[in-house]
């Protein structure tokens, strides 16, 4: 019994100082039981004992059960979770959402389970956008992919990339049905993120991209000015400056062409991360 509950004691520790990404209440859980199992198991002193009523013995009994049961869940939904890692990166769509499914259900309270759902949803989506053209029906998928990514917002709500996904989620259903709600919820969605990074140049670039389309120019071109203050090699921002006042003000259209122009020599002399790429080229010219 030492022997065990010193050896999983030890095997949980070295895996939650390698892995920071792992459930963080399922080790600690984990290691109290464990704790607990180890000293119960040390041999006894002479000196006496704290006496603990029963129905304290029983209290403690219950608090273990239900730490067992969280490191089970927690457990649990890892491994379903990294199977529908697997199962996706595979292309089985189907198989990857009951795997993140019941990673979902063995452990609600983690954020990544329905952000990995909603993903699933929305791949669905894009395979089914093409027969769009003519159809005025949304596809469910769509409407699947923006539940769950709410659910993760919910979930963390400091967490940045949730609220900036499901502003996109909004904002691709304002492209697909023009509704003036979706674009409002897409800003108000975008406004709550800066509030909580206001230089957040991925931010700031969104909602530009938002307030262009419903014709709040002046406003998108302030947001991408402060873009390419907070980030000089914001190449695309410059572009897209450009392209804005190239109707209003040639002048500054040239100014910002220019500084487009000098941006790039300078990516590419530079090694950019895969993170920094999306600011030189759009992701899907990559």
């Amino acid at each position: 019994m030492v022997v065990g509950a010193a050896s999983v004691l030890v095997l949980s520790g070295v895996h939650a100082l390698f892995n920071a990404n792992f459930h963080v209440f399922g080790i600690f859980f984990l290691g109290a039981v464990m704790l607990g199992a180890l000293l119960s198991s040390l041999p006894r002193e002479s000196a006496p004992a704290l006496t603990i009523p029963a129905w304290g013995r029983w209290a403690g009994i219950a608090v273990c059960a239900g730490l067992l049961v969280a490191t089970v869940s927690t457990f649990a939904g890892v491994y379903a979770f990294d199977r529908g890692q697997r199962l996706l990166k595979a292309g089985g769509l189907s198989g990857a959402e009951r795997a993140f499914r019941m990673a979902a259900s063995a452990d609600p309270f983690r954020s990544s389970y329905p952000d990995a759902l909603s993903a699933v949803h929305y791949r669905r989506y894009l395979a089914e956008r093409s027969s769009l053209r003519n159809v005025r029906k949304i596809p469910e998928s769509m409407f699947e992919a923006l539940q769950w990514e709410d659910r993760a917002r919910d979930l963390s709500p400091r967490d940045l990339k949730y609220t900036l996904r499901l502003s996109g989620l909004f904002f691709d259903l304002f492209r697909l049905r023009g509704e003036p709600s979706d674009a409002w919820m897409s800003l108000r969605l975008a406004d709550g993120a800066l509030r909580i990074n206001p230089y957040g140049v991925e931010i700031l670039w969104h909602r530009a991209d938002v307030l262009d389309a419903v014709g709040r120019m002046d406003e998108a071109a302030r947001d991408l000015e402060a873009a390419v203050s907070v980030e000089p090699n914001f190449c695309r921002g410059y572009a897209k400056l450009a392209d804005l006042a190239r109707g209003t003000d040639p002048t500054a259209a040239a100014r910002w062409s220019r500084a487009e122009g000098e941006c790039r020599r300078r990516a590419s002399a530079m090694h950019l991360e895969e993170n920094e790429k999306w600011m030189v080229e759009p992701p899907e010219d990559r």
